[in-house]
């Protein structure tokens, strides 16, 4: 994975596969952005005096309200999938499609305030820093040190998570997995029952979670094979949390990043093999 355009659009694949399933999953319950439900934005737009009283905010409603908001996600969707049919064109419509995908990606963050996630904010990160390569393309410093930035914030993400997961009373006593799947939000009955009966299976999850979350930066500098277990892991993990928890996009966003870990990984082992 030495060529940074392959890298790229690796990464870019499944940020739109990401993309596509959040906005097929807004279409598909848009009916909570209407005005008799709680994510209206008429509720919305009274958390800023601007929307609330500017006479160019209220053009905003036309698109922000319901169903303009169906109009944004239904553009972005079409953008998202128009990009990964054309993935491999190095054209000018790429450019176009990716800008599009940021600034509806903006309008929709925007828009909705509440419920956003990681998985949210790694896209966000994904498509910014593409764009951002795109517009230079014919500037390779610039397009390495995007992928290297991608490659940090990944790593940067497990170890705040592995982190902030240590000083946890339930994750150190090491029951945390077993009762995060014990809940009615991202609960799975079968697994959490066959936890709660194997108590030290549920331990394992929860501490290996920590210690290989907070050490995972470490990917980059490992030799072979060693380095290539965390990728291993971080798969494993994220597609157990996909089909047991249903975090499906979270799967696509942290899965766009490890081109860019093996890209950075390869960099570094070059430089320490010189």
């Amino acid at each position: 994975m030495n060529n940074i355009t392959t890298v790229e659009n690796i990464i870019l694949f499944f940020a739109l596969i990401g993309l596509i399933i959040v906005d097929l999953e807004y279409l598909l319950t848009s009916s909570i952005y209407s005005q008799q439900s709680l994510l209206t934005w008429q509720i919305l737009r009274i958390r800023s005096e601007y929307l609330k009283s500017n006479k160019i905010a209220q053009y905003l409603d036309v698109f922000f309200d319901y169903p303009g908001i169906i109009f944004i996600f239904g553009c972005r969707l079409f953008f998202s999938l128009f990009s990964l049919l054309i993935l491999a064109q190095n054209s000018s419509y790429n450019l176009f499609l990716i800008f599009g995908i940021f600034i509806l990606t903006l309008l929709v963050n925007y828009r909705n305030p509440l419920g956003q996630d990681g998985s949210d904010q790694m896209l966000n990160i994904i498509i910014c820093i593409l764009l951002i390569n795109k517009l230079f393309s014919g500037n390779f410093q610039v397009r390495e040190i995007g992928i290297f930035f991608i490659c940090l914030q990944s790593c940067s993400s497990y170890t705040i998570a592995g982190l902030a997961k240590s000083i946890g009373n339930k994750w150190l006593e090491g029951n945390a997995v077993t009762e995060i799947l014990s809940t009615r939000s991202y609960g799975n009955l079968y697994v959490a029952n066959l936890l709660n009966k194997n108590l030290w299976l549920g331990k394992i999850l929860t501490w290996s979670s920590i210690i290989i979350e907070t050490i995972f930066p470490f990917v980059i500098i490992l030799p072979n094979p060693y380095w290539s277990f965390f990728l291993a892991w971080g798969f494993l993990f994220h597609l157990f949390n996909a089909i047991v928890m249903g975090l499906n996009v979270f799967f696509l966003a942290f899965i766009a990043t490890y081109p860019a870990i093996i890209y950075v990984h390869l960099v570094i082992e070059r430089l320490l093999n010189k």
